[in-house]
């Protein structure tokens, strides 16, 4: 996101180059703020001054009204006279339907949001933003509103003889780790990534290629809105500690002492757990003050070495190992398996978007 306050305040009056009684408040208040660093505002100022008083110009047909402008185009520097236009401005439609922290986040610091979302669109994995807090020192949180949590879509598989093949669980397990990989390059922490925060949104049609595996879209999950998944599983509360005076909650099972993006990782191996091992992960702590995941993984699947090396990195080598490096690596993995039982494919395809519609009939009634 931003590193400096001037950045955001620069970025918000391009973004409204066409109004300039918007852009004077917007730079007014960045004055009010006293935005770092201040050359970067005053480098604003003479632009907008400039293509203001050339506005006034072109607009002025006779010689009095032209004479008139030349005389008051210098900048109107005069908080008085803007402080009714500062009060009046609106937040734009789309942060109505978010929860903003009033005691920490400013009203019109809601225009971040925009920027943020358009950025995020870039994968289909993330549409609308919740808790917003901005610039290097705090975080983002997004969410995205559902139907058909993970949890329960390994629900139907345990209770059927159904159940998700390993390549299946490999595209999942992409997926969110393509999540991630998009909002902390955003400085995004989650904080509550949990498979009852996550929702299956889509039938699997044909086999993904490489690079559809490593990068773009989200083929199968989404992550949820909290609120919806609290609906969604029965009403059931989550237990926890709160984060930051809202009712996002992380697990006691998480061993993250900060707020940071450990929290996402070890939530992240939890839910990759739960896939492969339908339990949450247990570990093992050295003298050293590393942590062993308790791995029970299915000796006959194929991809029991890297699913241990993924969880093993995930757990301890947070630093060492980055989301492009671990997605490359699976990526890789599972493209060449799937070359590899192209005969079994269809089968795999099937048996998922059996679970799938069976997932979908359970949670109609919440579908828009």
């Amino acid at each position: 996101m931003f590193t400096q306050l001037s950045d955001f305040y620069i970025c918000w009056a391009q973004r409204c180059d066409q109004n300039h009684s918007i852009i004077r408040a917007i730079l007014i208040k960045a004055l009010r703020m006293d935005a770092k660093p201040k050359c970067s505002i005053e480098i604003r100022k003479r632009q907008f001054v400039t293509k203001e008083e050339k506005l006034i110009l072109s607009t002025n047909d006779n010689k009095a009204s032209i004479a008139q402008a030349i005389g008051t185009s210098i900048y109107p520097w005069d908080i008085k006279q803007q402080t009714e236009l500062m009060n009046e401005m609106k937040a734009p439609n789309f942060i109505k339907i978010y929860n903003i922290r009033p005691k920490h986040q400013s009203y019109w610091e809601a225009y971040i949001y925009h920027y943020v979302e358009e950025e995020l669109q870039l994968i289909s994995g993330i549409v609308q933003i919740y808790h917003c807090l901005s610039f290097i020192d705090k975080c983002l949180t997004v969410q995205e509103f559902t139907a058909g949590t993970l949890k329960e879509l390994i629900k139907i598989q345990n209770i059927g003889d159904k159940k998700l093949n390993e390549l299946i669980i490999a595209i999942i397990v992409l997926d969110l780790m393509k999540i991630l990989r998009c909002i902390h390059q955003m400085n995004i922490i989650h904080g509550c990534f949990r498979s009852d925060n996550i929702f299956i949104t889509k039938r699997i049609t044909s086999r993904p290629q490489l690079g559809t595996l490593g990068n773009g879209a989200t083929l199968v999950v989404k992550l949820a809105n909290w609120d919806y998944a609290i609906r969604n599983t029965d009403g059931m509360k989550y237990s926890g500690r709160y984060i930051n005076e809202n009712k996002v909650v992380t697990n006691d099972d998480y061993e993250c002492e900060y707020w940071n993006y450990e929290i996402d990782r070890l939530g992240f191996v939890n839910v990759v757990n739960e896939l492969i091992c339908n339990q949450t992960m247990s570990y093992l702590r050295c003298k050293s003050g590393r942590y062993i995941p308790l791995l029970k993984l299915k000796r006959n699947w194929s991809m029991v070495e890297l699913w241990s090396d993924l969880i093993y990195k995930c757990v301890n080598d947070m630093e060492l190992h980055s989301w492009d490096e671990l997605i490359n690596d699976l990526a890789e993995a599972t493209d060449t398996f799937i070359r590899k039982n192209g005969d079994q494919w269809i089968k795999f395809i099937a048996e998922y978007n059996f679970l799938f519609l069976k997932l979908f009939k359970r949670n109609l009634q919440f579908y828009p």
